[in-house]
């Protein structure tokens, strides 16, 4: 069974074809899925949780979405927070619309 932020992505990619990515948190487990079939490639993106606690995905605690666009394109990335202000890419999104920073 899928999250139900998945199908909510779906609605909204349906809804107006100009929105790219959606971002979801709160389930506390971070994570992306590529949507295709649309005119150009789509992306949820679940920022996970900031807790320090995180008892539904322990080894992702301090996580969180960031989106960057641009005039040459968009870039996704799920970050954790490593603390003295380091951070890790735990889920690089790239594609033929969304590309790397």
């Amino acid at each position: 069974m899928l999250p139900a932020g998945y199908f909510f992505a779906r609605v909204y990619f349906d809804v107006d074809p100009t929105v790219d990515v959606v971002v979801f948190g709160h389930t506390h487990v971070p994570g992306y899925k590529d949507f295709t079939g649309y005119n150009r490639p789509k992306i949820f993106a679940n920022s996970g949780t900031w807790v320090d606690d995180n008892t539904d995905d322990p080894n992702n605690t301090a996580t969180f979405a960031l989106v960057e666009s641009t005039h040459e394109g968009d870039a996704v990335h799920v970050l954790k927070c490593l603390g003295d202000g380091k951070v890790e890419d735990i889920v690089p999104v790239e594609n033929d619309h969304i590309r790397r920073a």
